[in-house]
């Protein structure tokens, strides 16, 4: 979905709907960028100055942890 005008019957005059939307569709996705920031900001302190043979072992401990 790229807009609220492809949500058939959405009332874009109505504040309900736009606070619906918002918790809907906005939020998530400030939730998730947030966590992949934070991801990036991980990776690079700990990656910052390694060798790339010490770097993909790293990463993939990273990416292959389960919580």
């Amino acid at each position: 979905m790229s807009s609220y005008e492809q949500i058939e019957g959405f009332e874009y005059w109505n504040k309900g709907a736009w606070e619906k939307f918002v918790k809907d569709h906005i939020l998530p996705l400030h939730i998730s960028s947030s966590k992949l920031l934070k991801l990036r900001e991980e990776i690079l302190s700990r990656t910052e100055g390694r060798k790339t043979v010490r770097l993909r072992r790293q990463l993939t401990k990273i990416f292959t942890w389960r919580h």
